[in-house]
């Protein structure tokens, strides 16, 4: 990972214990779209295909661990990435040992060459739920050693969610709490995020995580 905030990521509950941190800065993103890109093309070609039939939110498509198809989902074009699950031993300063489940995405999401291990927590569902969190950590975890240092799941180089990212255009603002699904094309990966509206006025952005932690709107539809 060539970048590292200065502003690890807010209060995170891990394990029954739970450390303090700093709030992340709270960034504002433009919303920008090229519609007639062929990224944009298929990614809104992608969306209608998974939307149809569908009645609630796309992670009951691909995102949820209990209902997704298992491995990644390739969909006119863009592949989405599978949220993964394990279980971690890990162990606290009164060497306390547990055994929680993580689900997390593993892939380089800022496309710098590096593999990052990014947990998810979402907040629950409609107008009332707080959305997707995603939480870059400093360290890949996967394959380290167990039992893990109950900190190590708290170290976060980037949090991106509605509590640290906002989108707004000239007339409009995205919805402040949204879903966020990992996708990749030619090559590169990107963020396909849902907002939190009803399915018949529910619309989408992708946006694309650029060094130094900024992140730029590719499309909106």
């Amino acid at each position: 990972m060539k970048f590292r905030l200065a502003f690890a990521a807010s209060l995170l509950l891990f394990a029954g214990s739970a450390w303090p941190a700093q709030r992340q800065k709270q960034a504002f993103v433009q919303i920008e779209s090229d519609a007639n890109s062929e990224l944009c093309v298929a990614a809104s070609k992608a969306v209608a295909s998974l939307r149809e039939g569908a009645t609630e939110r796309l992670i009951k498509r691909f995102g949820d661990p209990a209902t997704r198809v298992d491995g990644d989902l390739k969909v006119d074009g863009l592949l989405f990435h599978a949220l993964q699950t394990k279980q971690f031993t890990t162990v606290d300063d009164a060497a306390v040992q547990r055994t929680p489940m993580v689900s997390f995405y593993h892939l380089d999401l800022d496309n710098d060459g590096s593999i990052e291990m990014i947990m998810l927590a979402s907040g629950g569902r409609g107008p009332a739920g707080e959305g997707d969190t995603l939480s870059m950590l400093e360290h890949d975890l996967v394959s380290a050693p167990q039992p893990v240092r109950n900190e190590e799941f708290v170290k976060v180089a980037l949090e991106i969610g509605g509590r640290t990212h906002t989108f707004y255009g000239k007339d409009l603002q995205f919805d402040p709490a949204y879903f966020m699904y990992p996708f990749s094309f030619r090559e590169k990966n990107y963020l396909l995020i849902e907002g939190n509206r009803a399915i018949g006025d529910r619309k989408h952005l992708v946006v694309q995580l650029v060094a130094g932690g900024e992140i730029r709107s590719l499309c909106y539809f």
